[in-house]
């Protein structure tokens, strides 16, 4: 009886051996199929990114997943990240892809994503004659002129209007083109545009006034002209003067 309880035990340990050897084998097939020449690093959050915020380095870590499961849009450099802007709210250790992301100023579905931080997007109604006669087109740059009267004290102490020629923005990126139809007094329907720019707050202001108070002309640059240069308002007197 003894030696066959111990025939029992010598088989027991046997298997358990057996068992462990084909454990052990096992394991290391796995670490062989996960081991760091089949994972890629990718990005992902370090913490929670609302959406419409700019990323930046303090937001993003890295973390090594099996290639074969590594999204085609999924970032393998932080640097190709900060800056860009999440759309979508981004959890803590989601893997950031291309499609969550965008260029602040680039061409987006969503048209505020084409302003620049710092830009604002003004509509301004311009005809044939405002508008260089249709020519103006979405992606074009323009300088805005203010033609406005203000009251000025002649040398005798009275008021009078003088007009004045201003330049009011340079150098401006033309965001849209739309086109409306109206109805004038004599109810002939004319053809008229709206033409939608990027400029700063203090020139949207400038915009809005001449807009308001005066009138505006849209003056088309040529597409290889950046400069700009400070020109002070003129009146009639300026022009007799030549």
């Amino acid at each position: 009886m003894f030696t066959t309880t111990r025939k029992f035990w010598v088989i027991a340990v046997v298997c358990g051996l057996l068992a462990a050897a084909i454990f052990f084998q096992y394991l290391q097939q796995l670490k062989s199929q996960y081991q760091t020449a089949d994972t890629i690093s990718v990005v992902a959050a370090s913490e929670n990114i609302a959406a419409n915020t700019v990323i930046t380095a303090q937001q993003l870590t890295t973390k090594e997943i099996p290639a074969q499961y590594v999204h085609p849009n999924a970032f393998k450099s932080i640097d190709d990240i900060i800056g860009k802007a999440a759309i979508t709210d981004i959890a803590r250790d989601e893997v950031i892809l291309s499609d969550r992301l965008v260029v602040p100023g680039s061409e987006m579905s969503s048209f505020s994503y084409k302003l620049e931080p710092g830009q604002r997007a003004e509509s301004i109604g311009v005809d044939p004659v405002t508008g260089v006669a249709g020519y103006v087109q979405a992606g074009d740059h323009v300088d805005i002129i203010a033609l406005i009267e203000v009251k000025v004290l002649d040398a005798t102490g009275s008021e009078k209007d003088v007009a004045y020629s201003a330049v009011a923005v340079q150098n401006r990126e033309v965001l849209a083109v739309g086109d409306k139809s109206i109805v004038s007094d004599s109810k002939k329907q004319e053809e008229s545009k709206t033409i939608t720019l990027a400029l700063s707050l203090e020139e949207a202001q400038k915009v809005a006034w001449a807009t308001q108070f005066g009138q505006i002309r849209v003056i088309l640059r040529s597409p290889i002209d950046e400069e700009t240069e400070k020109r002070p308002p003129i009146s009639a007197a300026d022009l007799l003067a030549y």
